[in-house]
């Protein structure tokens, strides 16, 4: 069985690249699964093993807590763009953002807008879960904004500076532009 622990993002990656066409579960929880994403140029995607239904919980957002101090250091500089702005969450002072943890599974999630171009994306291709607070740590959970069949892939917003961002990508605008409801 192929060990996530293993391989850090890059070498994951490439070792998807490597595969071709082949479809294949890199590797998988109770409920989810990691394979090459359906997002052109996006590399790995996470997957529903089974069916959710609008509301559960596909899981904790684990992760360290980090202070604004912390997030300076040279070794998370890099990192800034995975992690989660904690400062609205009442009673975790003077943590300000939650760095994902490597063997998290939901780490997996691809960034999806709902729209663009102000036009609506197909069902399948658009937001299909969002971050929920919860009062322990992490303090945050990832739920379902609707039912997802199982084999869906799980999208998420993380917000407009990273729809900005993806939709700078020709091939990955082209794909959401294929997938405008008509």
């Amino acid at each position: 069985m192929f060990n996530p622990n293993n391989l850090d993002a890059k070498s994951m990656k490439n070792y998807v690249s490597s595969m071709g066409k082949k479809v294949e579960i890199l590797f998988k929880s109770r409920a989810l699964y990691v394979k090459k994403s359906n997002l052109p140029e996006a590399g790995l995607g996470l997957f529903a093993l089974k069916s959710f239904t609008k509301g559960e919980s596909l899981g904790p957002y684990n992760g360290k807590l980090l202070t604004m101090d912390q997030c300076k250091e040279e070794k998370y500089l890099p990192l800034w763009g995975h992690m989660l702005d904690m400062t609205n969450i009442d009673g975790i002072e003077p943590y300000v953002a939650l760095h994902p943890s490597k063997t998290m599974i939901l780490r997996f999630i691809n960034h999806a807008p709902n729209m663009i171009d102000g036009k609506r994306l197909k069902l399948e291709n658009r937001v299909n879960v969002e971050f929920s607070k919860i009062d322990v740590h992490p303090y945050i959970e990832i739920k379902a904004l609707r039912d997802i069949p199982k084999d869906a892939e799980i999208y998420l917003n993380y917000g407009p500076g990273f729809s900005k961002m993806f939709l700078k990508n020709e091939k990955l605008r082209n794909f959401y532009l294929k997938s405008i409801n008509k």
